[in-house]
């Protein structure tokens, strides 16, 4: 007994003689993996993989393991892409000094991270332990129409294990994380103002300033969008098209509207053209459509998406480094998803709203648009 427990802690030592991450691997096959890194302040400011402020390495598997060194400094963010699918990445937290040991196994489609030996890596794992059977159950609901409604409670169930999670545990750095996944602003800043002051106060803080920033800007949203529902009227805006002639909703009094609000960036966005190229042509002598471009990389990037998807109705475009977010069409309107749609009647009150990609929104046009 004396020798196996003497063998065993020859191998702990050997697994923790380091400020670093040893990671083994199971079912991943041998090739270079990449490691993301910054301060957990920085990444909140990266852009692209190509960011200077991330630090990319890469490791060669050897014996299914490799090695991961942790920089001196501030606590940092890694995500790491064990595979040549870029979709496949798990990511953790770690201090300079921390000595982690990681499993990685992938099983089929399944990829799965266990991180181990540090407070932060501990505290998140039990916090997804606690909330994976619903996300397991929701998971198991088929993908298809007739299970929208079960699909949208079943995802609200799970994003209501994290608030619970929060809420129960203040003194947990992973309430942090969790707060993210709350769907009401006002709640999450509740269970923020709520947490331990030695939480408020960790490592985890830049990740705490940047997700109550967040949370108040849905906040704001939140308040705009409780002036803008059904039966109100809809706020007027001027935006410039791809010409750079400036488009009011005004001028367009006397007609229906679409407000649609998309980028080229979203793909459900891109899926519903089709369906309102077919609703444009069937109505467009009583009907306009106005596509406002929002969150786009550039106006390049928007103009080449046009000639592209080739839409035929109004296109303009909001620049969001042009104006504060509080005066931006968006934020004015509370979207806060996209593609988010509004139906305008003829005297400028709003007749309907959909966010998201949904056929139904055109069900009512027949007996609406005569």
């Amino acid at each position: 007994m004396k020798k196996i427990l003497c063998a065993f802690t020859a191998v702990m030592l050997s697994l923790c003689a380091f400020a670093g991450a040893k990671i083994v691997t199971k079912g991943i096959p041998s090739q270079a993996i990449v490691v993301y890194s910054a301060t957990i302040d920085d990444f909140f400011k990266v852009k692209s993989k190509t960011d200077s402020l991330l630090v990319v390495d890469t490791a060669t598997l050897t014996d299914g393991a490799f090695h991961i060194n942790f920089p001196e400094g501030p606590a940092r963010r890694y995500i790491v892409e064990p595979t040549e699918d870029e979709r496949e990445y798990f990511e953790f937290y770690a201090e300079e000094n921390d000595n982690l040991v990681i499993e990685v196994t992938k099983e089929g489609d399944d990829l799965n991270a266990i991180v181990r030996g540090n407070l932060i890596m501990d505290e998140i794992r039990r916090m997804n332990d606690s909330t994976k059977p619903l996300r397991d159950a929701f998971d198991a609901i088929p993908r298809d129409e007739s299970n929208r409604a079960a699909l949208e409670k079943a995802y609200y169930d799970w994003l209501g294990s994290f608030r619970s999670f929060a809420k129960n545990n203040p003194n947990s750095m992973a309430s942090i994380v969790a707060l993210n996944y709350i769907d009401d602003p006002d709640e999450a800043l509740s269970i923020a103002e709520a947490l331990s002051p030695e939480v408020k106060n960790s490592f985890m803080k830049p990740m705490l300033d940047q997700t109550l920033k967040q949370v108040s800007r849905k906040i704001v949203l939140k308040r705009m969008k409780e002036n803008v529902t059904e039966g109100k009227a809809a706020p007027d805006f001027v935006l410039p098209n791809e010409n750079g002639k400036l488009v009011t909703l005004s001028q367009f009094r006397g007609k229906w509207v679409i407000l649609d609000f998309w980028g080229t960036w979203c793909p459900w966005c891109i899926k519903g053209i089709p369906q309102m190229k077919e609703n444009y042509a069937k109505y467009k002598s009583k009907l306009e459509i106005i596509s406002i471009a929002c969150r786009e990389q550039s106006r390049e990037a928007w103009l080449d998406g046009l000639k592209k998807y080739e839409m035929p109705w109004i296109q303009v475009f909001s620049d969001s480094s042009a104006v504060e977010e509080l005066d931006m069409v968006e934020t004015r309107y509370g979207v806060d998803g996209y593609p988010t749609k509004y139906l305008i009647n003829p005297k400028g009150i709003i007749t309907k709203i959909c966010v998201g990609e949904d056929p139904t929104f055109y069900d009512s046009f027949p007996t609406l648009i005569k």
